[in-house]
């Protein structure tokens, strides 16, 4: 008798074992999530102080258990008046307006999938636009205010290698923290200045050149996994 229960125990706990991960909840293969984080694409590699935070919208779909496709569009507008003191009574005031669009398409490869924080590589392609229009009024003795206005547009499109940490908040809810480390683009801007010196008479200048070197432009998101 008690060699017989041995043998069943013998056979029914293998089974069991092996039927366990039939029972587990399946990966998701969806990933959506929107954040907020510096602009991942400059003309000519330029972050300013005067960046403004970028919305950010991804969506991933699992390619294999540890390779994802992933599509993400960023977007921000800025806009500001600053004042300066001048020698004269009134002061000399700036006028500034940023917008930025950006799109990426590629890869996040996942190093220890289910970890408590999850690891992973990014390298992307992208496109990102930049306009920006600026205004300064400037008083002039006897000349009342003297107006200077430049209208900056540039472009970029290149490759990026970054980072990411994953940490489940849920089910199907998680916190990722993701930031370039290094970037390699071709770049060009184009700017044109006017004053009320010589009014009708437009500066213009462009730039265009191939950008490579370390970056670090961190974002933070939640993404709904299904």
């Amino acid at each position: 008798m008690r060699l017989s229960l041995a043998l069943v125990a013998l056979l029914l706990v293998p089974t069991a074992l092996r039927a366990e991960p039939l029972t587990t909840a399946a990966a998701p293969d969806w990933s959506i999530g929107t954040g907020v984080g510096l602009y991942s694409r400059l003309p000519l590699g330029q972050l300013s102080t005067t960046t403004p935070l970028a919305l950010a919208f991804a969506a991933e779909r699992r390619l294999t258990g540890n390779l994802w496709l992933g599509l993400q569009l960023d977007g921000a507008y800025q806009s500001d008046s600053t004042e300066t003191p001048s020698q004269d009574a009134a002061s000399a005031t700036t006028e500034k307006s940023t917008s930025l669009l950006s799109a990426a398409l590629g890869g996040r490869y996942v190093f220890n999938p289910g970890g408590v924080v999850e690891l992973s590589g990014v390298l992307t392609l992208g496109f990102g636009y930049r306009s920006s229009s600026t205004k300064q009024l400037t008083p002039s003795a006897g000349l009342g205010l003297h107006s200077t206005e430049t209208d900056t547009s540039g472009y970029s499109l290149g490759t990026d290698l970054g980072i990411a940490f994953e940490r489940k908040l849920g089910k199907n809810l998680a916190l990722r923290f993701s930031t370039t480390i290094a970037s390699l683009a071709y770049a060009g801007n184009t700017s044109e200045q006017e004053n009320s010196t010589n009014p009708g008479v437009i500066h213009e200048e462009e730039g265009s050149g191939l950008i490579a070197g370390f970056s670090f432009q961190p974002q933070i998101a939640l993404h709904l996994q299904f």
